[in-house]
């Protein structure tokens, strides 16, 4: 009925030699913090189960999480499986890492952004060696590439193929705005003295 963890990002990645590397990062709640304020500066719903308003009930509107007045939080994913993740990663991001956690005083303040991180960072050849886990992980991530895709999909992916594939598209053909977030950015530039159509042309 009240927020008390937010986002919570995980992350792993396991480099590859041929520059395809496996990259798990994903939020802890039902959506991302900033996919559900997009939907909202689109004026777009969010799926079910992964938001509630200020009194608890659900809600597919993103405008509960952003929006004047009281405000609503994101769920976990997997119910109790995320819920026990953004547990995990606040105690070692923020009580371990950052020596405070999000319900510190004076933090505690809905809308407070907090950054800590912890990571750790694995040396193959401090367990079974590099050139057998470059065998092993070469062998698996081919395997799993011979899957055949079901109907309608184009080709199985890995962590990491969708990301590549977004950035190569928007480096090729750019990134669309939405009207608020362009709003958001004029409104930013106009602080620094360039009036939109400045900004426009240094795009």
């Amino acid at each position: 009925r009240e927020p008390r963890l937010f986002t919570n990002p995980y992350c792993g990645a396991v480099p590859r030699p041929d520059g395809r590397h496996i990259v798990v990062d994903f939020a802890t709640s039902a959506v991302a913090l900033g996919k559900a304020r997009a939907a909202w500066r689109r004026g777009e719903a969010l799926d079910s189960g992964m938001a509630v308003d200020a009194t608890g009930e659900p809600t597919t509107d993103p405008a509960a999480l952003f929006g004047d007045g009281p405000r609503g939080h994101l769920l976990p994913f997997g119910q109790h499986k995320g819920g026990g993740l953004q547990v995990l990663c606040e105690l070692l991001g923020g009580a371990l890492a950052g020596h405070w956690t999000i319900q510190s005083e004076p933090r505690r303040d809905h809308g407070a952004t907090l950054n800590h991180m912890l990571s750790i960072v694995l040396d193959p050849e401090a367990f079974g060696g590099r050139d057998d886990f470059e065998r092993e992980a070469t062998v698996l991530v081919e395997a799993l590439r011979r899957t055949p895709p079901g109907p309608g999909v184009e080709a199985l992916l890995l962590p990491g193929d969708p990301e590549r594939a977004a950035a190569a598209k928007r480096t090729r053909d750019g990134l669309d705005l939405d009207d608020r977030t362009w709003a958001g950015l004029a409104k930013a530039a106009a602080g620094f003295g360039l009036d939109a159509e400045t900004l426009v042309a240094s795009a």
